[in-house]
């Protein structure tokens, strides 16, 4: 059984490690995200809010950079995005204009058990 290391509780990343994604067997994660990268209008999205693992990703982030940094573990560059409130948990003004909207597109990968999601334009 593999340590798990104690994060803080702001780490909403905490879980993943270069280690868990070598175990896993990715080799070039980067290209593997890249070819993961899917298309949804916000009404496929909707089930991922309700077990809150909805994670906005800036439009100043590259999605695939974002997600790849998550799956390896790489806390820094995670932490300094959250600061920057370039990653963040939806906000309620922007759940209620993609209710208003559910046809919203949004770019996500899901990096368990996160599914990272950005806006795209219409």
């Amino acid at each position: 059984m593999r340590n798990q290391r104690k994060c803080p509780k702001s780490a909403l990343f905490c879980k993943f490690s270069k280690a868990d994604a070598t175990l896993r067997g990715v080799g070039d994660l980067r290209e593997k995200m890249k070819s993961d990268l899917e298309v949804a209008e916000w009404e496929l999205l909707k089930p991922h809010l309700e077990r809150d693992a909805l994670i906005i990703v800036s439009e100043e982030l590259d999605l695939v950079d974002v997600a790849t940094a998550v799956a390896e573990g790489r806390l820094k560059s995670v932490e300094q995005w959250m600061q920057k409130n370039l990653m963040t948990k939806p906000t309620a003004a922007q759940l209620h204009a993609w209710e208003q909207n559910p046809n919203t597109p949004f770019s996500f990968l899901i990096v368990q058990p996160w599914v990272l999601i950005q806006q795209r334009a219409n």
